[in-house]
């Protein structure tokens, strides 16, 4: 059995370190960008991210979105927002995909899909999240998972209902949400600390 590593938790500056990256002048660069965007900013999983069909993501307004995850853990299906930012990326991707595969002759592929309209496996995620973090000179290790991580730290943060970031993460308990954030700090502490009234 493999060496199991705590998961790391990406500061904004970090991620957005991450992302530029992934160039834009390559179709690729663009589809991972994307990938990497939806993952942060919807808090899914890899599978959840690679199993994507393109109606599964849509816009609601101008800028935001959502995002259908229809076959999430223990089958589970769930519908999560994604922010404008994520969105624009997404939508960058969907319009590139869909010149190259109309080109190729391609019928029919997931959302994040290679360039002859095949699904992108795992280990290539895997890999390309690793080449990334060392491009971005990231002193953490760099997975698809520590993105997760990070929405879930980020959410209770920014003071969303430990309740909410269960139902966005997917979690059939609250005990499972609190593993995501057993990485919380003294400065996260003397922010909870502060939050409380005084009396």
């Amino acid at each position: 059995m493999g060496e199991k590593f705590k998961p790391e938790i990406y500061t904004a500056k970090e991620f957005r370190a991450l992302l530029k990256t992934f160039s834009t002048k390559y179709p690729t660069g663009v589809r991972n960008a994307a990938m990497v965007a939806a993952a942060y900013a919807g808090g899914l999983r890899c599978a959840e991210v690679l199993g994507l069909r393109v109606k599964d993501v849509r816009n609601v307004d101008d800028d935001e979105g959502e995002c259908f995850i229809q076959y999430g853990k223990g089958s589970k299906s769930k519908t999560v927002c994604l922010s404008a930012s994520a969105m624009k990326r997404i939508n960058s991707w969907k319009k590139m995909r869909r010149e190259i595969l109309k080109e190729r002759g391609v019928k029919s592929a997931p959302l994040f899909c290679t360039l002859d309209g095949k699904p992108v496996q795992s280990q290539y995620v895997r890999a390309m999240m690793t080449r990334a973090g060392a491009k971005a000179k990231l002193t953490k290790r760099c997975h698809f998972h520590g993105l997760r991580h990070s929405f879930a730290m980020e959410t209770v943060r920014g003071k969303t209902p430990l309740n909410v970031v269960r139902k966005a993460l997917g979690h059939s308990s609250l005990a499972v949400t609190t593993v995501y954030l057993d990485h919380i700090n003294g400065d996260d502490l003397r922010e909870a600390a502060n939050a409380v009234p005084e009396f």
